[in-house]
C-alpha cells in the first residue's frame, strides 16, 4: 500500500513539474510576442519616420558623432528628442497650463517608462527576478 502511494506521489510531482515547465515556456513565447508587436509597426512603415528621422539628424542639439573603429557615425540623442517631443505635444495641446506643465510631463515619463519596461528583468537583490 505505501509503495503505491510512493509511485502516485511521484508521479504527481513529475506531472506537476511537467506543468510548470510548460507554463514557463507559454509566458515565454507570449513575452516574446509581445515584444515583436512592439517593433512591428515601425519596421513595417519605416518610410513615415524617415521624416522625422532626417529632421533629427540634421539637429546639432539631437546628434553627437562618435568613433566606432576608423570610421565616425552620427548619432541621436534619442532621450532628449523624447523629452522635447513630450513637451511640444502638452504645450501644443493647450489644455495644459504653464504652471502645470512639469506635472503632466511628470506623469507621461512615468507611463513611457513603465510601457518601455514591461517584461524586463528587474533586478532584485543579489539576483534578477522577472516581472
Amino acid at each position: 500500500m505505501n509503495h503505491c502511494m510512493d509511485d502516485k506521489d511521484k508521479l504527481i510531482q513529475k506531472l506537476i513539474a511537467e506543468n510548470e515547465a510548460k507554463d514557463k515556456k507559454i509566458a515565454s513565447l507570449q513575452n516574446k510576442k509581445k515584444k515583436n508587436a512592439k517593433t512591428s509597426y515601425a519596421l513595417e512603415n519605416l518610410e513615415e519616420f524617415r521624416p522625422i528621422l532626417d529632421i533629427i539628424e540634421d539637429n546639432d542639439r539631437y546628434t553627437f558623432t562618435r568613433k566606432f573603429g576608423k570610421k565616425e557615425e552620427k548619432v541621436i540623442k534619442l532621450n532628449i528628442f523624447i523629452r522635447d517631443l513630450m513637451v511640444a505635444k502638452i504645450k501644443s495641446s493647450g489644455s495644459v497650463p504653464d504652471s502645470q506643465i512639469s506635472t503632466r510631463l511628470s506623469m507621461d515619463e512615468a507611463s513611457l517608462i513603465r510601457y518601455m519596461s514591461e517584461g524586463r528583468a528587474v533586478k532584485v537583490g543579489a539576483g534578477r527576478k522577472k516581472k
